[in-house]
Parts: C-alpha cells; structure tokens; sequence
C-alpha cells in the first residue's frame, strides 16, 4: 500500500497511548484503509470539516470527502445488490476496473474526477445517485 502524501511537506506526530495505537491499526485494517486516514478523518470530524486535513490522492476538503466516501459506500451497496457491476463503474469513470478494486477502495472513496461521470453513469440507468434517494 502507498504510503499517504502530505500536503507542503508538514508532518504531523502525536503521542498515543498504545492501547490506541493497537485499535487504529486494527481498524484500518478491517476498513482497508491506512491508518493516518482514519485519524485524519477523527480529526476532520472533531474539528467539524475544517482541518483541511490532506488526502493522499486528490485533497478535497473535508466535506468534499465525506461525499465521495458515501458515493463509495453507496456503490459497494449497487455492486452487491447486483443492480451494477465494477467493470460498468470503471468504464464510466474512464478508469481500469482494477481502479475501482484497488485504488478506490484502499483510498476510502472515488477520485473527485470520477464522481461526475460515475454520477451521470447512474442517472442514465435510473439508479439512484445516493442512499437516500
């Protein structure tokens, strides 16, 4: 797995106790993420969506974030509903369905220059473009 870049070359430590440590670990790897992104994202959370914390790929905004997490999220529900399949989303995004297995979901959430195309993607098969709709 990559290793996250950070945003101006700043480095962020903090100490942990390591009861803490252990459970950070333990549920990146249960959500396939690494783990400085789930701290970011208690970060993001604790500071209401102004840390602008950095994003290893594309470095939205926090808010920003959390949207393409749940367009993440609502895709993983359209795939196993069988309503979709990874290979349709790849084409749409104009990425490799190996994009949408790897890349995708060790980031956590869709590239912010896949969500449109993926997006239109569902609009034109009367899918709904997130869980509440």
């Amino acid at each position: 797995m990559p290793l996250p870049k950070i945003r101006d070359g700043q480095k962020f430590s903090i100490m942990l106790p390591a009861d803490v440590i252990e459970r950070v670990r333990s549920e990146a790897t249960d959500d396939g993420k690494i783990p400085a992104m789930i701290i970011l994202e208690a970060l993001d959370e604790h500071w209401g969506g102004n840390s602008e914390a950095a994003n290893p790929s594309t470095d939205p905004t926090p808010r920003q974030r959390k949207t393409l997490v749940n367009l993440l999220r609502h895709l993983e529900d359209l795939i196993i509903g069988g309503k979709v399949t990874v290979s349709e989303i790849a084409k749409a995004a104009g990425v490799s369905a190996g994009d949408v297995q790897g890349a995708w979901r060790t980031v956590g959430f869709v590239p912010v220059a896949s969500a449109a195309p993926v997006l239109k993607f569902l609009a034109s098969k009367k899918l709904p473009i997130g869980r509440k709709g």
